[in-house]
């Protein structure tokens, strides 16, 4: 149970970091 949590959270930290490196990208490209 304990090892699914970890699992979980891992998963929506990778989904934030996705996020922040998308509107980084979206962020940059509007830039130039």
């Amino acid at each position: 149970m304990v090892e699914w949590r970890i699992q979980l959270w891992i998963m929506d930290w990778d989904i934030s970091c996705l996020r922040v490196l998308c509107s980084s990208c979206a962020f940059f490209s509007l830039e130039e």
